[in-house]
């Protein structure tokens, strides 16, 4: 989770690692948290502006933006069932 947050180094090599991060948390629930895989999606996003940088070429930009897709649609499928889940929780106890 470190690796995925800090803000120096190469921003495709942090993204791999809060990739990993979030797939360790999804693997292994009960060593996870909400909070947790709340943040390490919210790790990836917030790289967003570096990976798909204005100072690139518009190929490339779209190149990358393409492979963002999915780490949308896996945060947001996250948010929803962890708000399901809470849902449930107090609704059913």
């Amino acid at each position: 989770m470190e690796a995925a947050m800090q803000s120096a180094g190469d921003p495709n090599t942090r993204l791999e690692s809060a990739r990993a991060c979030v797939l360790l948390l999804s693997k292994y629930r009960e060593f996870s948290s909400a909070e947790l895989v709340l943040a390490a999606h919210s790790s990836i996003i917030q790289l967003f502006p570096e990976i798909v940088w204005l100072g690139h070429n518009i190929t490339r930009r779209y190149k990358e933006s393409a492979k963002l897709g999915d780490l949308v649609n896996a945060a947001i499928s996250a948010f929803i069932g962890l708000q399901s889940n809470v849902f449930f929780t107090r609704a059913f106890g």
